[in-house]
């Protein structure tokens, strides 16, 4: 893959795959995949293959949220590495190609937030949207938002009374589910910014 195809999220996720698939040691195991890159010009590209996801903060808005790829409720697409004794170079389940595209222009100030769906299956949109600009107005660190974000995640997965996303979409499917839902929570945090900081501002933390 060529260096200026390679800063592509699907580009990434297929070359990543690929090694995978025909690596000389299995990799056991599925996972859903959620990659963002962005241009110098602003332009941020997002694929999205499962439950994972993406939204952009802005003013106190969600301004673009990523599409979510599922077979059912609950039941997200995902890469998969070939279990041990499958052929090297077989691919099985879900490919990269299926992947959700999404593009949208950032502007400096944005907050972008990446999260597993332990984080989506418990907190609203305009939830996160909420919390991340309370945080900036106290002038909380990207670190500290993303830390924020899974502790509360993490409290309405306990939370038995509380009306989550995930309960929501269980309802649109007739099905029956009260409160959050405990899973692994994982959050990634950065802020656009019109020129490079030393050090970088993203920070990512998992639960």
């Amino acid at each position: 893959v060529q260096k200026e195809k390679m800063q592509e999220p699907l580009s990434l996720m297929q070359t990543a795959y690929k090694r995978i698939v025909h690596g000389e040691e299995p990799i056991l195991g599925s996972s859903t995949v959620c990659l963002a890159s962005m241009e110098p010009s602003g332009n941020l590209t997002v694929a999205n293959l499962g439950d994972s996801g993406l939204v952009v903060v802005r003013d106190g808005r969600v301004v673009f949220q990523s599409e979510m790829k599922t077979w059912q409720f609950n039941t997200p697409y995902q890469l998969t590495g070939p279990p041990k004794g499958f052929p090297k170079g077989f691919a099985i389940g879900d490919q990269p190609e299926s992947s959700a595209m999404g593009k949208v222009q950032v502007e400096p100030g944005d907050v972008v937030v990446l999260g597993s769906d332990g984080l989506w299956d418990n907190l609203f949109p305009q939830q996160i949207a909420d919390i991340v600009s309370a945080a900036n107005a106290e002038g909380k660190t990207s670190c500290e938002i993303a830390d924020i974000l899974k502790q509360v995640a993490f409290a309405t997965s306990l939370d038995r009374d509380v009306t989550s996303p995930i309960q929501v979409e269980a309802q649109q499917h007739g099905k029956l589910y009260k409160g959050g839902k405990p899973d692994d929570i994982t959050v990634v945090v950065a802020r656009v910014v019109s020129k490079p900081v030393a050090g970088g501002d993203a920070a990512a933390v998992r639960g």
